[in-house]
């Protein structure tokens, strides 16, 4: 802390820029990031700022002020960000009629005492966030419940974790229909229709006075839901070829299975895309990691929504967050002003690559694969890469180099 100097939002700009373009070029430990040797020496973070700078940043990178936070409280050192966040996204953006519950899980061991633990999961501890969605996957609230969506003729997609009689009771009073799948000992539930054995393709179901339909179907296994907006009818997997339902050849499912599919599968995709954030793991605090999470992960993906229904283009998560880190870092999309410097201070010689018979290699140029890596994945970076049959023997990896960068990399 002896070498902390002030900073400013443009730093907090290019440090966040940072980080999301880890999530693009990864590896570990961070001090990585910045080395010069061979195997790694990326050119654009020693251009951003300091290895050192950046540590500083990020350890202290806080969240909240001590003195004006509640001391029992446990959410304390991220409170403040959730709720900035969540007033922000829903100043941006109205969910039409369908809305869906859903848990998000952020991997973390140790450092706090709320975490969960969930024996299914590859990462089994961590911090579980419940988040309301909208039908595109835009994240408007992380609250289990908000009134402010009732009352308007929405339907609640959820999951088995939270479907029970009384919750559809209780939202169809709000003027909000209810659809989820079905745990088969739940309370108030009929049990003649969640026991009964089914053939593949068969249906049985169930409604009560209140308009709440309860169904089961067998397809590959049994799937029990709940719906009070669907009739138990069968209809086309492509709900769109309801004309050919008289075929015998079609698929058939039910009405709410192809509702509560459609919405879901929405959200695992947007989960998906928060996922691609950063490789960062240790010497994170928890706030820390959340925090992260919440800014460059969850927050991105809902402005790259609203950046599709604002311009009415179909970008891909990826690319968005190329576009967004190269503002973050202030760079364009041309990246070629950055020189690759090496610290190696004797002379190096080109040669040919040759096997044992004497015939020419040929191989992809290292720096030029490198340079590509900057702002694409693996697969891009390789597709008309330079190959070339020029190397450095004096290098200790014997790098296969052309000669276009040859000097630029071994420059004094």
């Amino acid at each position: 802390m002896h070498s902390w100097k002030k900073t400013n939002s443009e730093e907090m700009k290019k440090f966040l820029g940072l980080i999301l373009w880890m999530g693009f070029v990864k590896t570990n430990p961070i001090s990585n990031y910045w080395s010069k040797n061979p195997l790694y020496n990326f050119v654009l973070p020693r251009n951003i700022m300091s290895r050192n700078k950046f540590k500083l940043l990020l350890s202290n990178f806080h969240f909240a002020d001590k003195i004006s936070t509640a001391p029992e409280d446990r959410l304390k050192k991220i409170l403040p960000l959730v709720n900035k966040l969540q007033k922000k996204y829903q100043e941006t953006f109205r969910p039409g009629e369908d809305i869906v519950i859903d848990e998000t899980f952020i991997p973390r061991r140790g450092g706090f005492i709320f975490k969960q633990y969930i024996p299914n999961k590859a990462h089994k501890y961590g911090i579980k966030l419940f988040k309301l969605y909208s039908s595109e996957g835009y994240t408007w609230s992380m609250k289990i419940y908000s009134d402010t969506l009732f009352h308007k003729g929405r339907t609640l997609y959820i999951d088995n974790f939270y479907t029970s009689y009384e919750l559809a009771i209780s939202c169809l009073n709000r003027k909000t229909h209810v659809v989820g799948t079905l745990k088969n000992n739940k309370k108030f539930m009929p049990e003649d229709i969640l026991n009964c054995k089914l053939k593949k393709g068969e249906i049985v179901s169930k409604e009560d006075n209140n308009g709440i339909v309860i169904l089961k179907w067998r397809d590959s296994r049994e799937v029990r839901i709940l719906s009070t907006k669907h009739a138990p009818i069968m209809v086309p997997s492509n709900i769109h070829a309801a004309s050919t339902i008289q075929h015998s050849s079609e698929k058939l499912k039910p009405l709410a299975v192809l509702a509560y599919n459609k919405r879901k599968c929405r959200i695992d995709y947007s989960d998906q895309m928060v996922s691609y954030v950063s490789t960062m793991r240790k010497r994170l605090k928890w706030y820390q990691k959340l925090g992260i999470q919440l800014l460059l992960g969850i927050t991105v993906v809902n402005a790259s929504i609203i950046y599709k229904i604002a311009t009415k283009k179909n970008i891909n998560i990826r690319k968005f967050r190329e576009i967004l880190a190269l503002k973050l870092l202030g760079l364009t999309d041309n990246i070629d002003k950055f020189k690759v410097q090496s610290d190696c201070q004797c002379n190096h010689n080109i040669a040919i690559r040759k096997n044992a018979l004497g015939q020419k290699i040929k191989r992809a140029c290292k720096l030029c694969y490198s340079n590509k890596r900057l702002t694409t994945d693996r697969s891009k970076a390789r597709i008309n890469i330079k190959r070339t049959t020029t190397f450095c023997p004096d290098c200790p990896d014997k790098p296969q180099l052309c000669i276009d960068v040859f000097k630029a990399f071994h420059c004094k």
